[in-house]
């Protein structure tokens, strides 16, 4: 088992103190690596824009979607309320972890993070329904190797469902190098029944569809010795176009700016609580 005074001092503070948001997103704005070009560029999508720019949700609710205690390979632990999982064992074994909220409708954001030296081997991160298997002997993918569970190898760049794989993301020029970044977005149309990757702010394109129909769940795939991953849910859209309320939130943002969104915004005359609306963070930048 994992040492407790290692956990504390290393896993809890260093995750925790990462998502303080302002930090967060001032690295997210200094993006040192470009996404090649895709062999087919992704349309910009104004609900996507919308999502990965909408308000912090209230801690509680991150904390609600978070990793299933109940839902787990026995050599997976849940830490930094039930935010960061990690693998406890250097067996030869490969271990999965799902969240504890499924989705059946709407458009859902969730952020994985995981770190790039402890990925290899089998680094999957994806969705499934509850009757996807969570472990095995031997390291290989499990998710992905069944019809119940869709998933991204993010050291590989290959995308496994049914025990059949292919590259993920393509890219124009198959000599082009790609690396997930440490933190990626999944988007989750349960309308389309489609899953698409977000990395660097660029959407990859879709990697999974007939996905609706089903309660799907947030997944990952370890089999690297005490591997961490941190979930955090972004947020959700309803069917339908956006409410005027966001869309009138992200036109000024878009207008003024993120640098000095909070001294900007005061700027504006706008009510109190429209003001803070407006200037309250987001997870990141469109």
């Amino acid at each position: 088992m994992m040492d407790r005074s290692y956990r504390d001092e290393t896993y809890y503070k260093v995750f925790t103190e990462m998502y303080n948001m302002i930090e967060y997103q001032a690295r997210m704005m200094l993006l040192d690596d470009e996404v090649p070009p895709l062999a087919e560029e992704v349309p910009p999508c104004q609900r996507m824009k919308i999502i990965l720019d909408m308000p912090a949700l209230s801690k509680d609710a991150v904390d609600a979607k978070g990793w299933n205690e109940d839902d787990k390979s026995p050599n997976m632990t849940i830490y930094s309320e039930k935010l960061l999982c990690a693998r406890n064992t250097n067996d030869e074994t490969t271990d999965c972890i799902r969240s504890l909220v499924g989705f059946t409708n709407g458009l859902h954001c969730w952020e994985i993070r995981w770190p790039q030296k402890q990925r290899t081997p089998f680094p999957i991160i994806g969705v499934a329904t509850k009757e996807a298997p969570l472990h095995i002997e031997g390291r290989a993918p499990v998710v992905g190797a069944n019809p119940h569970s869709w998933g991204i190898d993010i050291d590989t760049n290959t995308a496994y469902h049914n025990g059949e794989s292919w590259r993920y993301p393509v890219l124009r020029d198959p000599d082009d190098e790609f690396t997930f970044p440490e933190s990626i977005m999944l988007l989750l149309d349960m309308d389309e029944g489609t899953l698409s990757y977000v990395a660097n702010n660029k959407n990859l394109g879709v990697a999974f569809t007939g996905l609706n129909n089903k309660t799907i769940y947030p997944i990952i795939n370890m089999a690297n010795y005490y591997g961490v991953g941190v979930i955090r849910y972004v947020g959700s859209l309803p069917k339908g176009p956006p409410s005027l309320k966001l869309l009138a939130r992200a036109a000024i943002r878009n207008a003024i700016g993120f640098m000095n969104i909070v001294e900007d915004s005061k700027e504006l005359n706008l009510p109190e609580n429209l003001e803070t609306y407006v200037s309250r963070p987001g997870l990141t930048y469109p």
